[in-house]
Order: structure tokens, then C-alpha cells, then sequence
């Protein structure tokens, strides 16, 4: 499979948005741009609402950094701001696209509940997550 290297800008989301439709017939009408443009809060028509978010690489110190939990491996990270914008705006499902055009799908409900929260050096409040509890979807 010939890997994309995909752009951070609106017509990654667009992509997404192209896989969705042709694996599940997903409909929307309106999506909005949020931190800094790499995250988009996607309306869906008669469907759920999403949240696709694009990532330039996974969280690769994610087992070091909660090891004393028992986790392993990778991970991925979503600041609690941008999770609340996800809650307000009702999203039901995260797809986060990385640089190299794969796409993982976890449900918001899943997310909260599977992540560790923490505060990164500069003082934003995150929440990481194992990618394991991601599902591939492309």
C-alpha cells in the first residue's frame, strides 16, 4: 500500500470525510475548524456528529509516561478544551487521521473513559490514550 503524506488543512479533512462516506454512507452538512485547524467538528445529516482530528505523529513516550499504570506502547493525546467543544457539540465518534493517511476510529465515550488526564509542561490538560483502543479503519 502506497503510504499519503497527507496536509494539515481542510482537504485531509475532505478525505476523511470521502472514507466515511464510502465505508458507511455517512452523510454531513457542515464542519468547523477548530485548534488551529487540525481538528474539525463535523455535522452530520440524519447522523451522528464526529470529530476528526489530524495528527502529524502518535504519542511515542505514552508507556513510558504512565508505565506505573500498566500501560505499553504508543498512545495519542487530545486536550481537555478541544474534548469539551467535542461534548458541547454532541460528537459521537473521533476519527484522527495521521500524516501518513491512516485513519483510527474510538468512540468519545471510550476516549473519556480509557484516557489518563495529565498536564503537559507548558500547562495545557490532556487526556492519552493506549492507540490500542483505537480500531484501524483504513
Amino acid at each position: 500500500m502506497t503510504q499519503k503524506n497527507i496536509l494539515f488543512e481542510d482537504s485531509a479533512v475532505k478525505e476523511v470525510l470521502k472514507v466515511l462516506r464510502s465505508k458507511f454512507n455517512y452523510a454531513w452538512h457542515t464542519y468547523k475548524l477548530i485548534n488551529k485547524n487540525r481538528y474539525a467538528i463535523v455535522k452530520g445529516w440524519g447522523s451522528e456528529n464526529i470529530a476528526i482530528l489530524l495528527k502529524s505523529d502518535f504519542f511515542n513516550t505514552f508507556g513510558e509516561k504512565f508505565s506505573g499504570l500498566g500501560e505499553k506502547g504508543i498512545g495519542d493525546s487530545i486536550n481537555v478544551g478541544s474534548l469539551k467543544q467535542f461534548i458541547s457539540q454532541e460528537v459521537r465518534y473521533i476519527y484522527v487521521m495521521f500524516r501518513d493517511g491512516k485513519i483510527y476510529t474510538i468512540s468519545l465515550f471510550d476516549f473519556l473513559c480509557k484516557s489518563h488526564k495529565w498536564v503537559q509542561k507548558e500547562g495545557t490538560e490532556v487526556r492519552s490514550i493506549s492507540i490500542h483502543h483505537y480500531k484501524r479503519l483504513n
